[in-house]
Parts: C-alpha cells; sequence; structure tokens
C-alpha cells in the first residue's frame, strides 16, 4: 500500500499534462518517493529548505516535488526542439528541479548537472544521487558565473544546454549579463517562478537586456498547490537589440 506522500506524488503526476512517456512509470514513482524521504530526513542537518515546508512530506511533495515536475513538459520540448540532451540546474541546492527533472526526463537525457557551489548542500546531493540509479545525474561543486574547466566546458555544449533554475537568483541586467557570458547563443533558460505578476516584471527585464530574447512567460497549474506558479522562458542571444520577443512554441 502506497503511503500518503507516494499517493500525493502519484495522483499530482496523472495531473500534470504531457509528461514525456516513460518506459516505466512505477520506476519513477519509487525514484521520487525515496528522494523526498531522503530530503525530509535530511534537512534537519543541512537546511536544504523551510522548515514549514519540510516538516511535513505531503507539503514537500506538493510544494517542491510536484511543483519542479509541472515545468517537465515544457523543458521536454525544448529539449525535443534544440536537439540537446543536457540539462544544467544552476544553484541546484537540494536538487530542485534538476532531480525531478532527470528521473521523469530519463531516457531523454544524457546529462542533468546540478550546479551548486556550497559544500554541504554539494555533500547532499552526492548522498542522494547514489540511491536514485538515475545515470544522467551528476553534482559540479563551481558558481555558475565564475565556472570551473569542467563546468564552462559542459556550459559550452554543442547543441546548447537547456539551463533552469528555481530559486538561483533575482533577473536582473548583472544576472542576464553573466548567463550571457558563461552560456552560448542559443541557450535556452527555463526559470521556475511564483506569482504571474512578478514572472512578467522580470520578463520586462529580459526584454530590455541586450544579449536576451524572451520566449514565454507561461502559468503553471501545480496539483494540489492553491499558490501561483509560472514559468519564465528566455533565450540567450548576443545579437539582439533588446527589443519585442519572439513566439513561444
Amino acid at each position: 500500500m502506497m503511503s500518503p506522500s507516494e499517493e500525493r506524488l502519484a495522483q499530482g503526476l496523472a495531473a500534470i499534462p504531457a509528461l514525456p512517456p516513460q518506459d516505466d512509470p512505477g520506476r519513477s514513482l519509487v525514484q521520487l518517493s525515496r528522494y523526498l524521504e531522503d530530503l525530509y530526513r535530511s534537512n534537519p542537518v543541512f537546511g536544504l529548505i523551510s522548515q514549514e515546508d519540510a516538516a511535513d512530506t505531503l507539503v514537500l511533495a506538493t510544494r517542491h516535488l510536484l511543483d519542479s515536475a509541472a515545468g517537465v513538459p515544457r523543458v521536454w520540448r525544448i529539449l525535443e526542439r534544440t536537439g540537446s540532451r543536457v540539462v544544467c540546474d544552476l544553484g541546484s541546492g537540494a536538487g530542485l528541479p534538476g532531480i525531478p527533472l532527470a528521473i521523469l526526463l530519463e531516457g531523454y537525457l544524457d546529462r542533468c548537472c546540478l550546479v551548486e557551489r556550497r559544500e554541504r548542500r554539494v555533500r547532499f546531493l552526492q548522498g542522494a544521487l547514489a540511491p536514485l540509479g538515475v545515470s544522467s545525474l551528476e553534482v559540479l561543486q563551481t558558481d555558475a558565473e565564475r565556472p570551473c574547466g569542467e563546468a564552462r566546458a559542459l556550459f559550452q555544449s554543442d547543441p546548447p544546454p537547456v539551463v533552469v533554475f528555481r530559486a538561483y537568483q533575482q533577473t536582473t541586467p548583472g544576472t542576464l549579463k553573466g548567463l550571457a557570458k558563461v552560456f552560448p547563443a542559443g541557450t535556452t533558460v527555463v526559470a521556475w517562478k511564483g506569482r504571474l505578476e512578478s514572472a512578467h516584471q522580470d520578463a520586462r527585464v529580459i526584454e530590455a537586456f541586450p544579449g536576451t530574447v524572451l520566449e514565454e512567460v507561461l502559468a503553471v497549474d501545480v496539483p494540489f498547490l492553491e499558490r501561483e506558479r509560472s514559468l519564465l522562458v528566455f533565450r540567450i542571444d548576443p545579437d539582439s537589440p533588446g527589443s519585442a520577443p519572439t513566439p513561444g512554441d
């Protein structure tokens, strides 16, 4: 019999439209549940997420795992469009959204790199990956804007990686300049955001920056979550005049 958190994950995944087909959905559920339990047990030691969220596995499942999973269909479409099989999760922290992405995109990714500079969080991530058995997952301890040699080579993949982040940095000209400095032209970035109004404010910063092109601001329904959530999708393009956005897919 499923635990309450497993049941929440199973029902939530079933409610997310357009998830990519999986060879073994049951295995994905087991992997996500294992990661959830590890996150729940480890948070008091590593301080990965807020104590309020970490106090209840149902809250963890909804606010963090299902929230990450809700963006998977959009990331999958970008991977198909660009031909990339590499995802870089910047400032991965607890492994969100990278670990749920890698689990639900297993078979569609060659590498899902969790980029994290803080040693304590790197230790958690390294310990969390082995029990999951997801071959694409790896951890790189480095600053995303001042990457080590290995990370720099990964960031410059051809085709470019798809960059994701959930709680990385504020959307400022400085942040966009840093991304444009280390990732090649054509790199697509997917940022998990909260209220749609705030995402549109960030979108205006992207539109005004000469080096990025806004693709889409997308409202996202996260199963069992009453809070407003959204995705901000943009592309690095050094030749962009910082004017009108291109249409989304």
